[in-house]
């Protein structure tokens, strides 16, 4: 119960952060390639996680980072980036506008 509370907690928190941080990149930043980058980002949707769960396990044995906490935290964190990023640059291009905040 306390590695389950540990892992989820880290997932979320750092999620969130990064998630936050690419939102608020894609809404309000310019730089090249930023369109084909969100357009990966919104096809990435489209790959369900059972289609790369055996590819991942390969990457993460040929890392070493069998039965460790990183090997379930990266990875979260990774999956909720797709679902987390294109409604939060969204908010942001919305939200922030009178902000002052120049993108």
């Amino acid at each position: 119960m306390v590695n389950t509370f540990y892992v989820s907690l880290m997932v979320v928190v750092f999620g969130i952060l990064l998630n936050a941080l690419a939102g608020l990149a894609f809404a309000k930043l310019s730089f090249s390639g930023k369109n084909a980058l969100f357009v990966m980002v919104v096809f990435s949707f489209m790959i369900p996680f059972e289609a790369i769960s055996i590819p991942l396990y390969g990457v993460l044995r040929d890392l070493g980072w069998l039965n460790i906490y990183k090997a379930m935290i990266i990875p979260g964190i990774a999956n909720g980036l797709v679902v987390s990023i294109f409604p939060l640059q969204k908010y942001y291009v919305k939200g922030l506008s009178g902000t002052g905040i120049k993108g």
